[in-house]
């Protein structure tokens, strides 16, 4: 058992002295990972286009918690403001039909 461990460990020094990095069977570089995973097809390097950042920046920060939690809060102020117009307006039409006044509903 000590034996084999030696000899893989051997065999690993001979393949890094006498085999370049590229050819190595186990050697994997940044780009290899990044095709692999779909990331880079048949290129290594594109310009990305500003409007292609901005949109992914957009993105990105619309989906961060606390952007999320200020437009809920936002949209339950306008609700809010919307039910309140309502209930003045409805004060109002009332206060017009008790005092008498010939103002239609609509």
């Amino acid at each position: 058992m000590e034996e084999r461990k030696m000899q893989s460990v051997l065999q690993a020094e001979r393949e890094e002295l006498f085999n370049p990095p590229e050819k190595r069977k186990g050697y994997r570089n940044a780009s290899h990972l990044l095709a692999e995973r779909g990331l880079l097809v048949g290129e290594k390097r594109r310009t990305v286009p500003r409007s292609e950042m901005v949109q992914r920046s957009k993105r990105i920060y619309e989906q961060l918690p606390e952007v999320r939690k200020r437009r809920e809060e936002e949209k339950r102020k306008e609700e809010y403001n919307s039910y309140r117009l309502r209930a003045q307006l409805y004060k109002r039409k009332i206060t017009n039909r008790v005092l008498g006044r010939k103002v239609p509903w609509n």
